[in-house]
Parts: C-alpha cells; sequence; structure tokens
C-alpha cells in the first residue's frame, strides 16, 4: 500500500513538471518575411504584423525575424519609413517578444525607427552591417544586440524599462544614447532568461574590439532595493573601449568599470554617480580622462565578489586587510588621472581621501601584529589629517596655529602673573580702580604725578636735541625726535582731559547738593569704567604677544615668566615648532608639485 502511494505521489509530481514547462516553453512563430529581401519600411511593418500572428493565450511566444536582407527600396522607403522619421507618426505598438536574427543590412542606408513602443522583449542576434538610429521608441523588456557586426546603435529620446544589453558584438563606429531614460523595477516580472539573459539596466561586454560608447543627458534609476545588487549595476567592466564618455548624465546606481581598458578618452563631465563607481584594474590614459572630484568623491569602491560585498570609504570600519591594496589601487587610478590633468585641487582632495583609508589601514594593521612602527606610523597619519591635511595643505596648519595661538592668550590673559605694558598685572589693578572709586582724590594726585612722569621723560628727550643742536648734529636727528614730540603731546593731551574731567567732577562734588553730589559719582564711575577697559585691552594685547613670541619661539623679551607660566610657554613653543614645521613642509610639497 504503501509503495503504491509513493508510486502516485511521483507520477503526479512527474506529470505537473511536465505540464508547467509546457506552459513555460517557448513558442516560435516566424515572420512572413524570413529569406526574403525586403525594404526597410517592409520590414518594419513586419514586425508589426506580429501583432496579428502572434497570439494572446497566455503562453510564451517568440516572432521570429530571420535570414532577412534588408535594402533600401527608394520607391518605398522614402514614403515609409524616411517619410515618418522626418515627418513622425501616430504611436505603433508592437506587443510581442521579437528575436531578430542573421539580418543582412544595407551597406549604405540606416534603420531609422521612430515613435515606437516595444512591449516585449527584442533581441538582435548575428545581424550584419547594422546602422541603426532609434528616435523616440520605448522598450518596455530588455533591448539586447548579441554577436552583432556593423558600424553604429544611436538611440534618441528613448526609454528603457528593461535594460540595455550588448554582448560579443563589433560596432565600427559607436554605441550612442543621447537623452534618455533607464529603469528598471523592483521585482521584473517578464521573462528574459530565455537567452540565458539576466534583467539589467545597461550591460556591456564587450571584447572584440575598441568600442567608442557616449551616454549624455541620459538617467539611470534602478530600484533602491535593487541597488546594492551587483546586477543592477551599470556593468562596463571586462570590456575594451577607445572612447568611454558619460555628459550630463544621472545615474542612481553603481557604475562598474572593473578590469576594462579605455584607450584614448574617458570623461565623466557633469555626472552624478549616486553609489558607487568601480574602478579595480581600470586601464586608462590618464591625459585623456576628464572628470570632477566631486563627481566620485566618496564613491570610489571595490566589491569583493566572493564575499558578495562593497567596501569602500563610507564602511572602513568593515573592509578587511586583505581589500584594503585593491581599494587603494583603485584610488590611485583617479589620483594619476588628475595629476596628468594637472589639476592641483582634485589631485589633493583624492590624496587626502586616499590617506584617510590608508589611516584606518594602519589601525587594523596595528592590531593585528601590534607593532611600534606602526603605532607611531598611524598617529603621524593622525596628526597630519589634522593639522595639514597630509601636507596638502599649508593654510590648515596657519588656521591650527591661529586657534592655538588664541588658546593660550585667554590663559595668559586669567594668569595672575605680570608681564608686557603693565607694571602690576590685571588683578592688582583692577584692585586700584577700585580704591580710586572710594578715594577719588587718590586718583587725581595718580594722574597729576602721570603727568610730571611725561614732561620728564620727553625734558630729556628734548635736552639730548637741544644738545645735539649745539653740537651740530646732522638735520635728520631731529626728524627721529618727531615720533616721540608726537606721542609726548597725545600723552599731555589725554592726560590733561582726565585731570580737567576729574576736576570738574570734583567740583560737582564739592558743591554741596546731594543730586550734583550723585551725578559726579556716576560720571566719575564712567571715567573709572573707560580706563578699565584700557588696561583690559592692553593686557589682551599683552597676552597675546606674549603667546605670538612663545609660539614662534622667539624668545620671552623681556617677559619674567615663572611658576606655571614657565610649564605653558614650554608646551606653547614645542606645539609652534611642530605646527610651524608641518607649514613649511606643507608648503614646500605643494611648490614642488
Amino acid at each position: 500500500m504503501y509503495k503504491l502511494w509513493l508510486f502516485l505521489t511521483l507520477w503526479f509530481g512527474i506529470q505537473c513538471s511536465l505540464q508547467a514547462q509546457q506552459q513555460n516553453a517557448m513558442i516560435n512563430i516566424n515572420a512572413p518575411i524570413n529569406g526574403k529581401t525586403v525594404s526597410f519600411t517592409e520590414f518594419l511593418e513586419a514586425l508589426e504584423k506580429a501583432n496579428d500572428l502572434v497570439p494572446q493565450d497566455g503562453k510564451l511566444y517568440d516572432y521570429i525575424v530571420k535570414d532577412v536582407k534588408v535594402r533600401f527600396i527608394q520607391k518605398i522607403d522614402k514614403a515609409g519609413m524616411d517619410k515618418r522619421f522626418f515627418n513622425n507618426g501616430p504611436e505603433i505598438v508592437i506587443r510581442p517578444d521579437l528575436r531578430i536574427s542573421n539580418i543582412d543590412w544595407d551597406p549604405q542606408f540606416w534603420l531609422v525607427p521612430r515613435n515606437i513602443t516595444f512591449a516585449g522583449n527584442i533581441y538582435f542576434t548575428d545581424t550584419k552591417g547594422m546602422k541603426a538610429l532609434f528616435t523616440e521608441c520605448r522598450f518596455k523588456k530588455a533591448f539586447a544586440v548579441l554577436s552583432n557586426s556593423g558600424e553604429f546603435i544611436d538611440f534618441k529620446k528613448c526609454t528603457f524599462e528593461g535594460g540595455f544589453r550588448m554582448q560579443r558584438s563589433t560596432l565600427i563606429d559607436y554605441l550612442k544614447f543621447d537623452s534618455c531614460r533607464f529603469t528598471i523595477a523592483e521585482r521584473v516580472d517578464y521573462k528574459t532568461l530565455n537567452l540565458g539573459l539576466e534583467p539589467s539596466i545597461l550591460f556591456i561586454d564587450n571584447k572584440a574590439n575598441n568600442l567608442d560608447m557616449t551616454v549624455q543627458y541620459s538617467s539611470f534609476e534602478v530600484h533602491p532595493k535593487n541597488r546594492p545588487n551587483p546586477q543592477y549595476f551599470l556593468s562596463l567592466k571586462n570590456s575594451t573601449f577607445s572612447n568611454l564618455k558619460f555628459i550630463k548624465s544621472d545615474i542612481k546606481a553603481s557604475l562598474d568599470l572593473q578590469n576594462s581598458s579605455i584607450s584614448n578618452n574617458f570623461q565623466l563631465h557633469n555626472t552624478k554617480v549616486h553609489d558607487n563607481i568601480l574602478l579595480f584594474g581600470l586601464n586608462i590614459n590618464p591625459l585623456g580622462t576628464r572628470m570632477e572630484w566631486d563627481l566620485v568623491e566618496k564613491r570610489i569602491a571595490y566589491y569583493d565578489a566572493q564575499e558578495k560585498k562593497l567596501y569602500s570609504i563610507n564602511n572602513l570600519k568593515k573592509i578587511p586587510l586583505t581589500i584594503f591594496n585593491d581599494l587603494f589601487s583603485s584610488y590611485a587610478i583617479v589620483y594619476s588621472a588628475f595629476k596628468s590633468q594637472g589639476n592641483r585641487y582634485s589631485t589633493n582632495q583624492c590624496y587626502i581621501e586616499w590617506k584617510n583609508v590608508e589611516t584606518q589601514y594602519l589601525k587594523k594593521l596595528y592590531e593585528k601584529d601590534r607593532s611600534a612602527e606602526t603605532y607611531f606610523t598611524y598617529w603621524m597619519n593622525v596628526f597630519l589629517r589634522i593639522f595639514c591635511d597630509y601636507g596638502t595643505n599649508p593654510l590648515k596648519s596657519l588656521y591650527m596655529s591661529f586657534y592655538v595661538l588664541l588658546a593660550f592668550a585667554l590663559i595668559y590673559f586669567f594668569l595672575p602673573h605680570n608681564f608686557g605694558y603693565s607694571r602690576s598685572n590685571f588683578y592688582e589693578n583692577l584692585q586700584t580702580f577700585g580704591n580710586y572709586l572710594r578715594h577719588p582724590e587718590a586718583f587725581f594726585d595718580k594722574m597729576t604725578q602721570k603727568q610730571q612722569d611725561i614732561s620728564d621723560r620727553h625734558q630729556k628727550v628734548r635736552s639730548f636735541l637741544d644738545n645735539s643742536k649745539q653740537n651740530k648734529a646732522p638735520f635728520y636727528f631731529f626728524l627721529i625726535a618727531l615720533p616721540d614730540y608726537a606721542l609726548y603731546r597725545a600723552s599731555k593731551f589725554s592726560n590733561r582731559l582726565v585731570i580737567g574731567y576729574t576736576k570738574g567732577v570734583h567740583r560737582l562734588k564739592d558743591s554741596g547738593k546731594s543730586f550734583l553730589g550723585f551725578l559726579s559719582n556716576i560720571l566719575f564711575s564712567f571715567l573709572i569704567l573707560a580706563i578699565v577697559i584700557e588696561n583690559l585691552i592692553m593686557r589682551v594685547l599683552d597676552s597675546t604677544a606674549l603667546s605670538i613670541n612663545i609660539f614662534t619661539t622667539l624668545g620671552f623679551g623681556n617677559t619674567d615668566a615663572k611658576g606655571l607660566p614657565m610649564y605653558l610657554t614650554v608646551l606653547e613653543g614645542f606645539i609652534g615648532w611642530f605646527l610651524l614645521s608641518f607649514f613649511s613642509l606643507s608648503l614646500i610639497s605643494q611648490l614642488i608639485d
């Protein structure tokens, strides 16, 4: 009983499988022009006739067009294909899948279909002498060119919803996409596997000849869920090109150029690649390469086919040690291209990102071997990145120097030590000004004494000049004294102004009226506030001057550094030497380059 049940189960399963295979088996329907010589117009009409010849019963059909010679017949094509190309016409929809093979195209004239919607897959295989210009056509499923030879294929204002594929084909002139739109859905629910082909948005596998390929004013959009899948990359890998140009296009996918060769011109001009650019093993002509750094920044990547993972600067911590060298070689390709262009900015930016990857590599290498040399090399990279972008940015060293100067100047400002212009420290001056507020007469005496000191100092200079005049000194002695005389007059004027202001305040206070006495206190407080602000400014200048002196290792000058300032100045001097060395090396490096 058990054996009978097992036999029936197997028999039923086999029958279901055979039925499914029959349902999925491709049924070929031959075109009426097969084996004939026809005009271009008749060829296109034969494609349109597929709508009548292919049933719509849910089964899979291929409409086969093969063994046809297509020639330009002026009487037919002038009124047919050419008229439609120049004047346009109503949309033509061709529903079935098309397999077009072994076509011998006219050696002089072109195939120029316009405003045609191909609702099924379309495959060109083993055709000869193809020269085609597709204008305003829509391809709802896959478009494939397989094992063809011809001169050019040109697409203008076309829409590809199932991708484009070209393999083992030779085009003498070019392959061009102008103002085209490529999209591919999240789930591809149509059959593109009948020729062993996976759905792909753009797939070029060309080793037969140096292909000249241009993509301009076009867009590529892969569903976000499919974008990490390499099947949906713009795959131009393992191919040879004479020229490859992406101009003013938008690519919402990854661009795979691994192990390809571009002998002449490679352009990535005003083209935004939203995901990654895979360059490992790419052979280009650096002098013929044109691209902008902001188009490739943080997009250079390597795909590990074994692990099926993408690695780039965006996931540095996840990169295995064995992958770093492959990523380095990708950066080297871009770096050499920018350097050959003479584009110093892009060269430096590429080098910085390259070194950032190297820094992470050194960190991982140290975690593995615990070598002292690796450890110090890693930290040297870190310092170079922070202070001068690995020697590419001398100005960054100056910016960092400026920040260090300000930081130490701020510390010196609040330290209770004497240095610079003032004979007493800042806090002692504040205490003195506080006493002046309580005892204004002391302030008046102080300013009077200051005026006398100014006069005494100037008198010494005056006596020197008088003696020089009697001794017939050269005239420039008197010119040298002019700055001192100007400073003397300015100091004397400001001091007299303060003394006059103070006398006026005293008169108000001695008037005996309470209101005037209150007013005199306010006016005197304003005077002390102005002098405090002056001292604040001088303290700032003194602190900054000391910081500059120490930072540039010029010495202390007349500053007596004791206690905490002594240690701070040693630290700042070392940092200054360090940063100024970086600045010098970075500047020399840029000048040499």
